[in-house]
């Protein structure tokens, strides 16, 4: 029943759709970075910064992270005097063997291989290698 629904469904449609409202994302983000004073942030960002130091009294915080941390390892020793660790290994071994049982390698790897295979046919055959030839926005390599 499930997969009939599944099946029904224009998959490429609800991807463009998708597409479309990310691409319209993208565009309102980038008339937006385009318009900001970043500098001036920058200088906000800084006064913020400075007003909250002159107001802090790192020698309590540092009592407290002291504290904290010894209160944390006290925590972890009664914690792993009392956890049934035998019990935690034998489950995690159920686990594993019932992976196994279920797991089809063969799958798997036919999955990853073909995901990969799509992907270089991306790389080599695409834009995305048109593009990267003769591109070096960082001078890379140059002098």
């Amino acid at each position: 029943m499930i997969s009939d629904s599944i099946a029904g469904i224009d998959w490429y449609k609800v991807g463009q759709t998708l597409g479309a409202e990310i691409q319209s994302i993208f565009d309102f983000l980038l008339a937006a970075v385009g318009s900001i004073n970043w500098g001036d942030i920058g200088t906000r960002i800084a006064y913020f910064l400075n007003g909250a130091v002159s107001s802090i009294d790192l020698s309590s915080a540092g009592q407290m992270l002291g504290s904290a941390i010894t209160g944390f390892c006290n925590m972890a020793i009664d914690f792993a005097k009392t956890f049934e660790w035998k019990a935690l290994g034998d489950n995690i071994s159920g686990g594993i063997n019932g992976f196994f049982e279920k797991f089809d390698g063969a799958a798997f790897g036919e999955a990853v291989t073909s995901l990969l295979s799509g992907f270089l046919d991306m790389i080599e055959e695409g834009k995305l290698q048109q593009m990267a030839n003769g591109r070096n926005p960082f001078n890379l390599g140059t002098a």
